[in-house]
């Protein structure tokens, strides 16, 4: 069964599949094949949609390694970080010491309401089942200020014209999972009552800023 035909996240096999990945996922996703191809520069660009002000506290959902939350720790940023893998996190916290690192996922952050400005999180979303989409942005906008964002980067398409079109394109290298498109995440921000801003990054990658109206 595909990710788009299941109902639910089985978190035990995700978490298992991170615990595995976790002391090669750097070399893997710096060789950038497949759908990762342009992975270091897609986060760059997607972190230049928001702009940080030093001692901003900002939770990093799905964090791994935490290359995403390097760009905001350079920056002067508060980071806490929220994965699945214990494995994941034991990586990230010999990297950075000074993070608060907790074990969670999207649908239950261990954060209290309010406490973050931001919320980011990269190439974590499309191990959601569609059903989950909704409960995970309320669950990270539930952990933001009144003027918190949430910016989300990963494998999303604009439309499933684009999405076939990658697909096509790298073949044998495509890697069947749960991509978002715009028009189902504007239309969940809609629903939710949030402002949505949809970024492209590059054929394979996107960026959606999601704030309170």
């Amino acid at each position: 069964m595909g990710p788009n035909e299941e109902s639910h996240t089985d978190f035990a096999r995700v978490r298992e599949s991170f615990d595995t990945w976790a002391d090669s996922y750097d070399a893997a996703v710096a060789a950038g094949a497949g759908v990762l191809a342009g992975y270091g520069r897609s986060r760059l660009l997607a972190s230049r949609l928001v702009t940080i002000s030093r001692g901003i506290r900002v939770a990093d959902i799905g964090i791994g390694t935490g290359a995403f939350a390097e760009i905001f720790a350079e920056q002067g940023a508060v980071i806490t970080g929220v994965d699945i893998s214990p494995r994941m996190l034991a990586i990230c916290g010999a990297r950075h010491p000074g993070w608060q690192l907790l074990e969670g996922n999207f649908l239950r952050i261990p954060l209290a309401a309010g406490s973050q400005d931001l919320v980011i999180s990269s190439f974590a979303f499309h191990e959601l089942a569609d059903k989950e989409r909704a409960q995970a942005i309320a669950e990270c906008m539930r952990i933001v200020g009144p003027a918190g964002r949430f910016l989300l980067a990963d494998i999303m398409f604009e439309d499933i014209s684009h999405l076939r079109a990658a697909r096509r394109r790298l073949g044998d290298t495509w890697d069947e999972e749960n991509y978002a498109l715009f028009p189902e995440l504007s239309e969940l921000a809609e629903r939710l009552g949030f402002a949505i801003r949809l970024e492209v990054l590059s054929d394979l990658h996107a960026a959606a800023l999601i704030s309170r109206r």
